[in-house]
């Protein structure tokens, strides 16, 4: 993931260690939202490897886009579970509304 967001994997590892140091502005329009989770997602899984870390991390994005906290566990699940069965950006923008209903 630091290579798609161009910093080094000591920054990374920085923002890892303490991600409320590093504060978002999440979309105002829900769509980017999930639009933004989508790419992040992607981001974090162009490995093709899933690690303990990187679901934390999705869980903190989604926090950071807007995503309800009593929610996020069940919305990061679903958009990990998305993305690894490769799923473009209109069916994961359908899933994730289902899952997030408000």
């Amino acid at each position: 993931m630091a290579f798609e967001l161009d910093i080094s994997s000591i920054e990374f590892t920085k923002i890892l260690r303490n991600p409320d140091k590093y504060p978002m502005d999440p979309p105002l329009d829900y769509n980017d939202r999930i639009e933004q989770l989508y790419f992040f997602t992607n981001m974090i899984f162009s490995d093709d490897k899933i690690k303990l870390d990187e679901v934390k991390l999705v869980r903190s994005l989604a926090v950071g886009l807007g995503f309800p906290t009593d929610n996020v566990e069940k919305v990061t699940d679903e958009a990990i579970h998305l993305v690894m069965n490769d799923n473009n950006l209109h069916d994961f923008s359908k899933a994730i509304k289902q899952v997030n209903k408000f």
